[in-house]
């Protein structure tokens, strides 16, 4: 008795282990804004992007530097009417530029400060894709494991069906023809099990790559939720996208950077103005051809270039940068185009799924019905246990399009939040306790 007691308590402390390490939507979300890829290369890109325009402030600034230089003299040989020894000669100076006039400056200040709000902004629409990307690849667990459940389900009834054909085959009742039917299906789902299996590793492998973790385990939708079906205006969405999704204002700041870039380019044209001032000091021991000497002495002076040819770097320049400017001005049309076609095939996809939704929720309600009634029949004696399998499999596999359908519509009304600029982390927290264990 008392073994049996301890039986109980260890499976019931592994069950329990098991729910603690399931993983649900939350906390993968969580994991992957600290441990994925991309959130790591848009913070290091919006470092780099405010280490840029730090360099270029600088440029405004006086470059001042020091220099010291020592050098020792060895007369090897000298004819004059002068005496000339070896001697030591130390120089020092201090130089200083000041600019006063680049035209250039002020046009790559602006294209450093587009900068830092392009990939502020970067920052931003990835924690709203990180959510979305969170929702594909769990609720993608989620059906590739529904998937393998049925299956497995399929393989058990076709393996009985195979079964009672070898000896209805056996007694002369079918053919080989049709005992060769079975084993054909029953083939056909053992593949079925393994290619199922396969992709169930691979989407836990694309969830580890996402989020730093592999998950173990993870919960399930709850059927029986109350799904909020909002209503959107498409053309509202649309209008709404184009002021302030994320990707159509990352190319706005692009147009504006390569506009920056392609006045900087022509200002190379342009005239410059600097103050420059010296500070020198030199100090040589006797022997030098006047003696022991020290000096000191100051410059201070102002530098006007005026650039007249530089073998046409210039120009190529400027047709470049022009060239990259009308790129991304192409690229923004692009991208606007290109949300706008999301958000209608989004927008379709979320009313169709919600008629999908009702009507496997009625072959769902359907397939439990047939079930309990062959369940009945079984006890009666009116139907095979094959029967009862085969509508144990098709409540299965109802419910598996049940839940699959309700995640897809879940997946595209996060897109259409995100279009309209709702999206947050409370969307996620909302969905995670529709998901239960």
């Amino acid at each position: 008795m008392y073994k049996i007691k301890k039986i109980f308590i260890m499976l019931f402390f592994m069950s329990c282990a098991s729910i603690t390490n399931a993983t649900d939507l939350l906390d993968m979300y969580k994991r992957a804004l600290e441990h994925n890829t991309d959130v790591k290369y848009s913070d290091i890109d919006y470092k780099i992007a405010n280490e840029k325009y730090n360099q270029t402030i600088s440029t405004v600034f006086p470059e001042i530097s020091f220099n010291a230089q020592t050098k020792k003299t060895s007369i090897e040989k000298y004819a004059g009417s002068s005496s000339i020894n070896d001697y030591t000669l130390d120089t020092y100076s201090v130089d200083l530029v000041q600019p006063i006039f680049h035209l250039d400056v002020f046009d790559e200040l602006e294209k450093a400060e587009n900068n830092i709000k392009k990939y502020n902004v970067k920052k931003s629409n990835l924690k709203k894709e990180i959510m979305i990307d969170a929702a594909i690849l769990y609720f993608n667990l989620i059906k590739k494991k529904n998937l393998l459940k049925s299956s497995k389900i399929k393989k058990k009834f076709l393996k009985t069906k195979l079964s009672n054909a070898h000896i209805l085959f056996s007694k002369g009742y079918i053919t080989n023809i049709e005992l060769n039917k079975y084993i054909n299906e029953y083939n056909l789902s053992e593949i079925d099990v393994d290619m199922y299996n396969n992709q169930l590793i691979s989407a836990k492998q694309d969830v580890r790559i996402f989020s730093g973790k592999e998950i173990n385990d993870i919960h399930h939708l709850n059927l029986n939720l109350k799904l909020e079906k909002r209503k959107y205006n498409l053309q509202e969405i649309i209008n709404t996208a184009m002021q302030n999704e994320e990707n159509i204002k990352m190319a706005i700041y692009d147009v504006r950077i390569f506009r920056e870039e392609l006045s900087s380019s022509k200002s190379q044209h342009y005239p410059t103005l600097d103050i420059v001032a010296s500070y020198d000091f030199s100090d040589s021991t006797s022997g030098a051809k006047f003696g022991e000497q020290r000096q000191e002495s100051t410059e201070i002076g102002i530098v006007l270039n005026f650039p007249i040819f530089q073998g046409g770097y210039v120009s190529s320049q400027v047709r470049e940068s022009r060239y990259k400017y009308e790129k991304a001005q192409y690229t923004l049309d692009y991208i606007k185009k290109d949300v706008e076609k999301k958000i209608i095939n989004d927008y379709n996809d979320n009313l169709i799924l919600q008629n999908i939704i009702s009507a496997n929720r009625d072959y769902y309600n359907l397939a439990k019905e047939n079930l309990t009634a062959v369940q009945s029949g079984y006890s009666l004696g009116v139907y095979s246990n094959v029967e009862v399998m085969e509508a144990e499999y098709n409540l299965i596999q109802s419910q598996s399009n049940l839940e699959k359908s309700i995640l897809d519509y879940i997946i595209t009304d996060l897109r259409l939040k995100k279009y309209t600029t709702d999206l947050n982390i409370s969307h996620v927290e909302h969905i995670n306790q529709w998901l239960i264990w």
